[in-house]
């Protein structure tokens, strides 16, 4: 089990960027197609600027946002501290995305 940026099982050359070589992958599935801990590592990973556009986090917040705010006001018992996390981590790289470009 890799906890990388997801490829989803498409064997395709390495992409090298900004001298980083990742596998190509699409930006919302690395953030919505794996597990909310490897979301959570993905989006706290240090050095590794730009890796996810922010359009692609901000349609992400939108929908797990509105996910994570019917599920806190409803009777289900549920966790909010990964949620928090999820949105808390969205919104810093986004805000960092636009500071550094």
């Amino acid at each position: 089990y890799r906890e990388m940026w997801p490829s989803f099982g498409i064997e395709c050359e390495p992409t090298v960027w900004d001298n980083i070589s990742i596998p190509q992958y699409n930006p919302m599935a690395a953030l919505a197609l794996v597990p909310d801990r490897v979301t959570v590592k993905n989006l706290f990973t240090r050095g590794s600027p730009n890796m996810l556009q922010n359009g692609a986090m901000f349609a992400y917040l939108l929908c797990y946002f509105l996910l994570a705010a019917a599920t806190s006001g409803s009777a289900v018992p549920s966790g909010l501290v990964v949620p928090m996390m999820l949105i808390g981590g969205c919104i810093g790289r986004m805000s960092g995305n636009i500071l550094t470009s």
